[in-house]
Parts: C-alpha cells; sequence; structure tokens
C-alpha cells in the first residue's frame, strides 16, 4: 500500500523507484511516397536506416544472392551499410549505378497515381533515419515484418498525409512516423 501526502515538491511520480530508459532518439532525415516505375540499382549502403513499404506488388530486393519481394503486408526495415540492389518486375540490375523513373505521388494525384499503378508503377513508402547510440550495435540485412492493423493504419495516414503535402511535415504526421519506427 501507498500512502504519502503529496506536497509541494511531488513531480507527478508517486514511487521512489527511479527508472531507467534507453538512451536513442531517432532523428528523420526523410519519408516520401513515391510511384515508381523503374527502381533498379546496383548498389544501395549508406549510414542510415531504411523503412520500406509497397503498396503494391512487383518490386524486389537482392541481399546476398537471395531475391525477397516486397508484399503489400509487410514492412522491411534496413540497418545501415547493408549492401543490397533493388528493382521492379522483370527489369534487369545495371551493372554500375542506377536507372530510377518515379516521383512524388502527391504531384499526380489520386487518378494519376492509379493510372501509373495500372501500367505497373508501384506506390512505395519510405523513410530514411538515424538511430542515435545503437548505430555499431545493429546487424545488417534486410528485416520484414508483417504488417500489424495498427502498422497499417499508420502507413495509409501517413501515406495520406504525404499526398497532401510532402514538404511540411505535420506534428501528428511526425508522431505517426515516430510510432511506425518504433
Amino acid at each position: 500500500m501507498y500512502n504519502k501526502k503529496i506536497s509541494d515538491s511531488f513531480v507527478g511520480d508517486p514511487s521512489n523507484v527511479v527508472q531507467t530508459f534507453p538512451k536513442f532518439d531517432i532523428k528523420l532525415l526523410c519519408c516520401r511516397c513515391w510511384w515508381l516505375k523503374n527502381w533498379e540499382y546496383t548498389q544501395l549502403s549508406f549510414p542510415f536506416w531504411r523503412l520500406y513499404h509497397n503498396f503494391q506488388e512487383g518490386a524486389f530486393i537482392r541481399w546476398h544472392g537471395k531475391v525477397i519481394p516486397l508484399s503489400p503486408d509487410h514492412i522491411y526495415l534496413i540497418p545501415p551499410y547493408t549492401d543490397y540492389s533493388t528493382y521492379i518486375g522483370d527489369h534487369k540490375i545495371p551493372l554500375g549505378g542506377c536507372n530510377l523513373t518515379g516521383g512524388c505521388t502527391m504531384t499526380e494525384g489520386s487518378e494519376g497515381i492509379d493510372k501509373l499503378v495500372e501500367e505497373g508503377a508501384v506506390v512505395h513508402l519510405f523513410i530514411h533515419f538515424v538511430i542515435d547510440n545503437i548505430e555499431g550495435n545493429c546487424t545488417q540485412g534486410i528485416y520484414e515484418f508483417p504488417l500489424t492493423d495498427k502498422s497499417r493504419e499508420l502507413t495509409a495516414r501517413i501515406s495520406e498525409a504525404l499526398m497532401n503535402d510532402n514538404t511540411t511535415i505535420q506534428a501528428v504526421t511526425y508522431l505517426e512516423i515516430n510510432a511506425l519506427i518504433y
């Protein structure tokens, strides 16, 4: 039983037990929703995390000889310095560099996006970020997570917000992006 008289020094926690929390901060670098017809990269390896969600089938990652289809029912998390290649459909990965055809979904509008998807484009939500204090403690790879009802709702809400304005991220969208990463 806890019985303590609240005094002027009360700071909001009625317990005398000191808690410790992990010390890391997420710093967002970008959050975009693009349509992609070509996404053929020979090598992607950067000093930041990537989170991918595709709304259609058709995009692939190649990592360590394994082909990973990007399913609309999953989220993909890629740690810093993971070396991988990407492609859409039966397009070939170039011997060097990239072949990128795509753009911001906001500039196309819903009808334009529907037409692009009919023509084989993939709608691709991507978030690039840094997590302070854990960069050296992560194992390279492509991590796949099934969408939960909550993460499905978050990807839809974030993408919808980016369709309306992809330059000024509102506070609620910022919090939703962080919730999706966590």
